[in-house]
């Protein structure tokens, strides 16, 4: 494992009215937020700007957050192609069925056409085959390299990786939904001052074939109750389509003089890499106050 990796927070922007923040992803020019307690997807410009809101959850309109039990808890974002259109899915976590079994596909290009599908079939089929319980079961991060959707589960550590297009046929048709093929890739995390760390995001790498995720070190008894947020971490993943993931690097989250924050990062993307090679990327956290922070990340692989 290379740990030369330094992780720097370079710019930290406040959001007062953008609660929960839980997941992102870059689509074009804009910057889409969602809150893991909010009924709307969150449009942001290149200046991080708010430029547009998106009603996900008709139910809940007019609520600016969703009590906790009813929650549909949105913790993970992904871009990806459905029928042609690039889209954003939206998982999630599957922490309390029904309410968090859902599966919320978004089109940058036609926003008001966003579809919301049942997956209770997938979630029971990653628990069948990672063996967990219910309760073990808290997807946090969504990947969609090419044809297949990794899925990132936080706790017991692993990577739930199957077909996207034979997920989407299984959806819109509503056959052979049991006939997907989930494989399982159990990842090895290690403690921060003796608390586990959990997975809390992840990104494809631009240009390349390996994943930068984050995780997070929550002093808790459980995944469904909030705790003590010690640290995070970035960190490099290979997933080869036949074999282990392997992590490739593990830093801590730091400022620019090497102090670890005490942000509880939750979702994280990548914008691009400059002329030095450092990778420039971005992230939310969740301040469990209704209030968010998006943070401007550079990576340096080569310090």
């Amino acid at each position: 494992m290379n740990d030369t990796v330094r992780v720097i927070v370079d710019k930290t922007f406040l959001f007062n009215d953008l609660p929960s923040a839980s997941a992102l992803s870059v689509s074009g020019d804009s910057i889409y937020v969602a809150g893991d307690d909010t009924p709307v997807l969150y449009q942001l410009d290149k200046t991080f700007r708010q430029v547009g809101r998106f009603l996900l959850l008709p139910h809940f309109a007019g609520q600016q957050r969703i009590p906790k039990p009813q929650k549909p808890d949105l913790e993970s974002m992904a871009e990806g192609f459905c029928d042609g259109q690039p889209c954003l899915a939206l998982f999630g976590s599957g922490s309390l069925s029904p309410q968090r079994d859902s599966m919320y596909l978004f089109f940058p290009g036609a926003p008001d056409s966003t579809q919301v599908f049942d997956v209770n079939f997938l979630y029971q089929q990653i628990r069948e085959s990672a063996a967990i319980t219910a309760d073990e079961l808290n997807i946090e991060g969504a990947v969609i390299a090419g044809e297949t959707l990794h899925l990132f589960n936080r706790g017991r550590n692993f990577v739930a990786s199957l077909s996207w297009p034979q997920l989407l046929k299984s959806l819109y048709q509503k056959t052979n939904i049991f006939d997907l093929k989930v494989v399982i890739s159990p990842v090895s995390l290690p403690t921060h001052q003796g608390v586990p760390m959990g997975f809390s995001g992840a990104t494809l790498a631009p240009g390349t074939n390996w994943v930068l995720f984050t995780a997070t070190v929550e002093d808790t008894d459980n995944w469904y109750d909030d705790g003590e947020i010690l640290g995070s971490y970035a960190g490099g993943l290979y997933l080869p389509e036949n074999g282990a993931a392997e992590i490739t690097w593990l830093a801590p989250v730091t400022d620019h003089n090497g102090v670890g924050v005490k942000d509880k990062i939750e979702s994280i993307t990548c914008l691009h890499t400059d002329v030095q090679g450092y990778l420039h990327a971005l992230a939310v956290t969740d301040n469990d106050d209704g209030t968010s922070k998006l943070l401007k990340i550079i990576i340096k692989m080569n310090p």
